[in-house]
């Protein structure tokens, strides 16, 4: 909804690279690469509270939850390093 209010209109806004690589690829919306701006977001995982999880469900929560705490105990600089590796 926020894209296409953007798109039909003046108004800007923020938004994950990947919710909207698909207008940047076809020209229709353009991103604003903003310097010395650390913008960060957060997201979670969600589940029926009156379902039980299938095994593999719970081994994604375990392993996301794994990953998550190990890259937070990283110093960034170590965290940028690493994603530049995985870019190569």
């Amino acid at each position: 909804m926020l894209k296409q209010i953007v798109r039909s209109s003046d108004c800007v806004s923020a938004a994950l690279e990947s919710s909207i690589a698909h207008e940047v690829e076809a020209g229709v919306l353009v991103p604003l690469n903003v310097i010395g701006m650390n913008l960060k977001t957060s997201a979670g995982i969600i589940y029926r509270k009156d379902r039980m999880l299938s095994p593999a469900a719970q081994k994604f929560i375990d392993m996301v939850q794994s990953s998550t705490t190990r890259a937070a105990k990283q110093p960034r600089s170590r965290r940028k390093m690493e994603k530049g590796r995985q870019e190569d």
